[in-house]
């Protein structure tokens, strides 16, 4: 179970949908944060949510919090995405806590 002490990331699908899913990430932050009180990596509110720079600085970024985090917390659709599928392989590597949207 999610604990305050956590640092959970969102991961999920982004590339080709509309707004790189931006309301699914934001709206999970929201809850997993109100429900749970913890703190929260949402890699859709990095860059300050500019959506113009490269894959590879969007992964590498993402990797980063990936590390710092305790749990990882996948979004409906996740099994579709390259990105969020690597995610989960990092998360595991690490031993983080998984948890996946209902």
């Amino acid at each position: 179970m999610i604990t305050k002490e956590d640092i959970v990331y969102i991961a999920g699908p982004m590339t080709g949908l509309e707004d790189f899913n931006h309301n699914a990430f934001v709206c999970a932050a929201s809850d997993v944060w109100g429900e749970f009180g913890c703190a929260v990596h949402n890699p859709a509110k990095s860059f300050r949510s500019n959506k113009t720079l490269s894959r590879k600085t969007y992964m590498r970024h993402c990797i980063n919090m990936i590390m710092e985090s305790t749990a990882i917390y996948l979004l409906r659709g996740w099994e579709g995405s390259t990105g969020a599928r690597l995610e989960k392989s990092i998360a595991e590597e690490l031993g983080l806590k998984i948890y996946y949207q209902d």
